[in-house]
């Protein structure tokens, strides 16, 4: 429940003075008007500052909007260049296309499968394109699809076309490559960047590098033709080709120059790329010059075009380097106008803040100004008299605030809820009454609601906390409805406490948890026994199952004794009887172990039903009961019990009178004829429960027998169910079932010591004493208490 709904309003108009009478309503002075139109001249000085700084504002606006074209540009431009390189590789492979099969035509059979696997990466190569969403972007999805046409149809074409048809109509498939290539840079603005650095590297890339592969390629491809068929080559296209290779190699040396700063080790890369290519170039057009002067050249076509080949690898080389110094630029550039972004934000942040500052600053020397704007109202009620008599009288405390939270009256009952008297609230505002976060976000509350008109509580009931003087919280339930009064708005908030009501709540909720708890806990118990008695059925399964041999094979043996053919009852012999007797003592014996087992077996499988009651016990008048009890068998075995102080807790009488005679009886067991027998029975009480043991100085137990102790399926000699077992896992059960634990300390041949820790439920029944059990029905009602399992 939110404590946001006492009001929804601001205070503008409205002023209490700092006197106003106990349990009044004020209203405005006929001063009010004059006062006001006459505001305080310090607010000459906040505009002359919140004027330049809102021009300042202004400017960074200006300033901000620039770099963030800035932004957008350099974005696009990154987003052309990325999609250079696979339309530059695009160009690279139809070059490859055209020099082989010029090759292939003259003669050159041994290209074949090479050429067709270039036929399908170049097929490949327009599918990625113009599937690519930046092709799209850059508006070359039409010519790259045009492409594509020419593309298919030039190379079915070139099976019956003429090597000078064929390159021609290839070496147009590389020139509208090249042209979408300085389209995409055109769109993205590559090519008309203002920054020298970037329009200069993208020149060089574009223009310079793309240009001079194709002179390459293009003297390659003429130059391969001439030397494998000389009457198919054309001496004048050939020089016309070298002396456009020249020029194009001289202007991408110079704008290398230009547009790389060897100053930097990156960039001097580029240039000693460039410097490479030259070298290259200049040889392979060396060579061309000799073929085109009909000099005889010791080298094959296929050797021809591979340093042609070497030549472009090399143009290769330095476009993707100076691709990658070009797009370090852009991201530069990118990462500098970002940062301008946000420090002009911070600047346009800070020039707000100033402002807000310097309001607050001057609102607060305004102070002094407004209260002696509130002590001129004057504060007169007219209806104060009758309104009191019913708001005194009521049951529930009511309050009545301005429209700017500030608290007008407070009957009786709201000062006893909170804990302040009339004085104390009248005057003060009504987040005194709220806890956090409220209290802080009230004002905030009462302005939404004035400005945007919608109601959340007024009219209607709400659950949620109110905050005495002392801090306390409390719940209550509030109700709130608005009248107007002489132009302003009163509200008056009725306030009902509702902590019997959670107190209610909370002792339901917590009946709830303990039933639960109960539940749950008694599953678990009940699962426990379940597995429990599942391998105790197995094992006293296996037992039962090994006795009814024994049964019949002696049944058997005794049958035919006295049924053999050709002999008479009278006739058995001393040694048959003998025999016959012993088989019977067998059975007898047998008999009783099984007897035994299948009450074992029903001890254990209703142990999980017994119902606890817990009740003040005694443990002292158990003991003594249990020992008198033993007393024949004791004398028998020259043994007798010291009975220490035990306590006096709250649990189950008959789980208890158990567990302690089965240990006691397991003690009796074990005692030595050698030796006088010593029982000690004895405990100790800690504010959490008790512990109590019985310990014995009989024949002890092996190391490795105590792990095996408690467990109703393993007796001492064999895997087998017997007395001691049984006796013993039924005590650990039943301790368990108190919530408590049975352990077991042993010496073989000194004796042994068994503790058994239960808690105390109410410690009222350590100080009640045995007396007080015998009257246990007329005590408070403790011994219904539950006991956890």
């Amino acid at each position: 429940m939110q404590f946001d709904c006492w009001a929804h309003v601001d205070l503008c108009t409205l002023w209490v003075p700092a006197s106003t009478p106990k349990h009044g309503f004020i209203e405005p002075s006929r001063d009010m008007n004059t006062i006001a139109s006459n505001p305080p001249r310090t607010w000459h000085y906040l505009l002359a500052i919140a004027i330049p700084a809102l021009i300042m504002i202004a400017a960074l606006s200006v300033n901000n909007i620039r770099d963030y074209q800035q932004l957008k540009s350099t974005q696009i431009e990154l987003t052309g260049l990325s999609h250079l390189t696979p339309l530059f590789d695009l160009s690279m492979t139809l070059q490859k296309i055209r020099g082989m099969t010029q090759l292939q035509r003259h003669g050159d059979g041994s290209l074949n499968s090479e050429l067709d696997q270039l036929k399908t990466h170049l097929g490949s190569q327009i599918n990625i394109l113009i599937s690519s969403p930046k092709s799209i972007e850059l508006s070359i999805i039409e010519d790259l699809k045009q492409l594509d046409l020419q593309t298919k149809y030039t190379l079915d074409a070139s099976e019956i076309n003429t090597p000078q048809e064929i390159f021609l109509s290839h070496s147009a498939l590389v020139n509208h490559s090249l042209d979408i290539i300085k389209k995409s840079a055109e769109y993205s603005m590559l090519a008309f960047d203002d920054d020298p650095n970037i329009y200069f590297l993208t020149k060089l890339i574009i223009y310079q590098i793309s240009d001079l592969t194709e002179s390459l390629g293009r003297v390659r491809g003429i130059g391969g033709g001439l030397i494998l068929n000389e009457r198919l080559g054309n001496n004048r296209q050939l020089g016309q080709e070298l002396h456009s290779l020249k020029n194009n190699l001289n202007t991408a040396l110079r704008s290398t120059m230009r547009a790389v700063n060897a100053a930097f080790e990156d960039e001097r890369r580029i240039t000693d790329l460039m410097k490479l290519l030259f070298l290259t170039s200049d040889k392979f057009i060396t060579k061309s010059e000799q073929l085109l002067n009909g000099e005889k050249l010791q080298i094959t076509a296929q050797g021809y075009f591979s340093e042609g080949s070497r030549a472009i690898e090399q143009s290769m080389l330095l476009y993707a380097d100076s691709e990658k110094l070009l797009n370090k630029r852009l991201q530069a550039r990118l990462a500098k106008a970002q940062k301008s972004i946000y420090l002009t934000i911070g600047g346009e942040l800070t020039a707000i803040l100033t402002i807000a500052f310097f309001i607050l600053l001057f609102y607060r020397k305004n102070t002094t100004a407004f209260k002696e704007l509130q002590n001129s109202i004057d504060s007169l009620y007219d209806s104060e008299a009758k309104n009191r008599a019913i708001i005194n009288h009521a049951v529930d405390g009511i309050i009545t605030i301005t429209q700017k939270g500030i608290i007008l009256s407070a009957n009786s009952a709201a000062e006893k809820l909170f804990g302040y008297s009339a004085p104390e609230m009248v005057g003060n505002n009504l987040d005194m009454l709220m806890p956090e976060p409220h209290q802080s976000d009230h004002d905030g509350y009462l302005s939404r609601y004035l400005s945007s008109g919608k109601r959340k509580i007024i009219g209607t009931g709400r659950e949620t906390e109110g905050m005495r003087k002392n801090g306390t919280l409390f719940p209550i339930e509030l109700s709130v409805s608005e009248a107007p009064h002489k132009g302003e708005r009163i509200f008056t908030g009725t306030i009902h406490d509702i902590s019997a009501h959670k107190e209610i709540e909370l002792e339901l909720m917590r009946y709830k948890n303990h039933l639960e708890f109960l539940v749950e806990d008694r599953t678990s118990e009940l699962n426990t026994l379940h597995d429990e008695l599942k391998q105790f059925t197995h094992i006293a399964s296996h037992d039962l199952m090994t006795q009814l041999p024994i049964i019949k094979e002696n049944s058997e043996k005794l049958a035919a004794l006295f049924h053999d053919e050709g002999r008479s009852l009278d006739g058995k012999t001393q040694a048959t009887t003998s025999e016959a007797i012993t088989r019977i003592e067998t059975i007898m014996q047998t008999s009783h172990q099984l007897e035994w087992e299948i009450e074992a077996l029903i001890k254990l499988s209703h142990a999980g039903l017994q119902k606890l009651q817990p009740e003040i016990v005694d443990m002292s008048i158990i003991a003594n009961d249990l020992k008198k009890l033993a007393e024949p068998e004791l004398k028998d075995k020259n043994a007798h019990i010291n009975i220490g102080s035990l306590p006096v807790i709250l649990t189950d009488r008959k789980a208890v009178e158990q567990i302690i005679s089965s240990l006691l009886d397991n003690a009796i067991k074990h005692l030595l004829p050698s030796r006088p027998g010593i029982i000690e029975i004895n405990a100790e009480s800690h504010d959490d429960g008790c512990f109590f043991y019985i310990r014995d100085n009989g024949k002890g137990l092996a190391d490795d027998e105590i792990p095996q102790v408690f467990n109703p399926f393993q007796g001492q000699d064999k895997e087998t169910l017997t007395h001691d077992s049984i006796g013993l896992a039924y005590s650990m059960y039943l301790t368990r079932r108190l919530g408590g634990s049975l352990n077991c300390q042993s010496t073989l041949g000194e004796g042994s010591l068994f503790s058994v820790s239960l808690p105390i439920r109410n410690n009222k029944a350590l100080e009640i004493g045995t007396n007080h059990h015998d009257n246990q029905s007329n005590s408070d009602g403790t011994g219904g208490q539950a006991i956890a399992s």
